[in-house]
């Protein structure tokens, strides 16, 4: 009776995943501007940008922390030069993304020896123990996959390891495993961080026990570890040189204590959004306590098989981010922290591979996960993409009454110059500036945007809100400029101008 009832959920497990990945692409494809902000709305336009400069990246564009060169704008950028349509083209590459993201973490977990179930049950935690759409899914689902290439060379590389570790070095794997490594350098820290570092510190640990039981290890046993140090060397080489623009950080040891307290963890609880749900929160925070305390002790008891070494390289790369985050320079952010639910993901995979003599709790633990996939798939419908009403926005009026009086390009704040361009799918072009001084905000944007790279004597709009409309007002009147020859304020808390010509600068 309880094989035929594990069966049953794990069917039900499967089908549930499906339908949830079904949920987040139609939210991508066809609702893309549902939770638009500024800084996805500039990966969106980055991928027009891409396309329009025959697949590459302008010279032009100012990135912001790292270098794009395998992100789901570039996918989108190979879309969009054959469908023409923006916000389709990015949603469809952030689907692709991710589909490729849960294809890499289930087969990785199959390698190392999990169970069908528990592999998908492993794969499935990281998009249902949270609703955070800013902070979590975002970075590896949803609209932008910020954190996709990171994620996806972790599970590729963690693949090709685990054949090292079995003493197989195909050619391939080392030749894709360096091509990954260089890549990642070139696009900034975290590559190192979140796949090479933590593979190597992991690596030393298993070798060490290798050691103490066998007493001494032969080459191939030892080759694992020389070539995760190996390409750690590659990573950081290749950001030192060959990365552009990526900010730099410093050390923050005498502070770093007090950093990781008061700011670093506290974030990290902010991940756990549940709209309010409190039964929610406390059925996840279950589930993750029982999964991780349960596969700690798989851990001690099982190192240095597979699974285990996996497992805790899946931490460590948790504990990098957090480190660098307390330890150094590194800006503060929960979404730096999005390695949990992969970590958390792997211990309840691990858990439910050891509960097999124990079919009841098994099957009641996963039971709960299947409830929580239910309850966040619709949440993500019902939020995303039932009550959109992105169509309806005051950024489409905005949009309509440019196109009404023949204006293409116009300029506004970074929060919104995106999100306004997004709400037309490319029909005007918005720019950010600063109304203080209307020159060009040099952060998701092309110098080509602004004269003199383009037209200064081109009619523009320059759209203000409550906050930045007397800033502009001011600037016009203290520099003599004039040539305002329409005005709209029916835009809720946007005030509207058109000019006869344009009055932003690059600097």
């Amino acid at each position: 009776m309880n094989n035929t009832f594990s069966k049953v959920l794990d069917v039900l497990l499967k089908i549930m995943f499906v339908t949830g990945f079904l949920i987040f692409f139609c939210a991508n494809v066809f609702h893309y501007t549902a939770r638009m902000d500024g800084d996805v709305a500039g990966e969106a336009i980055l991928a027009k940008e891409i396309s329009d400069n025959n697949l590459r990246t302008p010279d032009s564009w100012f990135i912001s922390t790292e270098e794009r060169v395998i992100y789901p704008a570039n996918l989108g950028a190979i879309i969009y030069h054959f469908s023409g349509n923006l916000n389709v083209s990015m949603g469809l590459a952030c689907s692709v993304c991710g589909l490729l993201l849960i294809i890499s973490m289930i087969a990785l977990y199959r390698k190392v020896g999990m169970s069908s179930i528990a592999a998908w049950c492993a794969a499935v935690i990281p998009f249902v123990l949270t609703l955070n759409v800013h902070d979590t899914l975002e970075m590896y689902i949803l609209y932008a996959g910020y954190y996709f290439p990171v994620l996806f060379a972790f599970y590729i590389y963690g693949i090709f390891h685990a054949d090292f570790i079995e003493g197989r070095i195909p050619v391939f794997n080392l030749i894709i495993s360096v091509v990954l490594s260089i890549v990642l350098g070139m696009q900034g820290m975290r590559g190192l961080l979140m796949v090479f570092l933590p593979y190597t510190c992991v690596e030393i640990l298993r070798t060490l026990i290798i050691l103490i039981k066998k007493k001494k290890c032969q080459l191939k046993e030892l080759f694992p570890l020389f070539w995760c140090c190996f390409l750690v060397v590659i990573s950081y080489v290749s950001g030192k040189f060959l990365s552009e623009g990526v900010s730099s950080t410093s050390r923050n040891l005498r502070n770093g204590p007090a950093k990781l307290v008061n700011e670093v963890i506290p974030s990290i609880f902010d991940l756990f959004d549940t709209n309010g749900n409190l039964v929610y929160l406390l059925v996840v925070v279950a589930v993750c306590l029982i999964a991780v305390c349960f596969s700690v002790y798989v851990f001690i008891k099982k190192m240095p098989q597979k699974s285990a070494f996996f497992w805790a390289s899946h931490w460590m790369s948790l504990f990098a981010m957090v480190a660098a985050m307390a330890f150094t320079t590194f800006d503060v952010s929960s979404r730096y922290s999005v390695f949990l639910f992969f970590a958390i993901g792997m211990s309840v995979g691990i858990t439910l591979d050891n509960m097999e003599s124990q079919m009841v709790l098994r099957n009641i633990f996963l039971a709960i996960i299947i409830s929580c996939t239910v309850f966040s798939s619709s949440s993500v419908y019902m939020n995303l993409i039932k009550n959109d009403n992105s169509k309806d926005s005051v950024y489409v009026k905005i949009v309509d009454w440019m196109v009404e009086n023949n204006v293409h390009r116009g300029y506004s704040t970074m929060d919104y110059a995106g999100i306004i361009t997004l709400a037309g799918n490319g029909k005007t072009e918005v720019c950010q500036i600063d109304m203080t001084n209307l020159c060009a905000i040099k952060w998701l944007s092309s110098a080509d945007w602004y004269p003199p790279n383009s037209d200064a004597g081109e009619r523009v709009a320059i759209i203000t809100t409550d906050n930045t409309d007397e800033s502009f007002l001011k600037y016009i009147d203290e520099n003599n400029l004039s040539g305002i020859i329409e005005t709209s304020t029916d835009m809720q808390k946007f005030h509207c101008y058109i000019l006869q010509e344009n009055p932003v600068r690059l600097d």
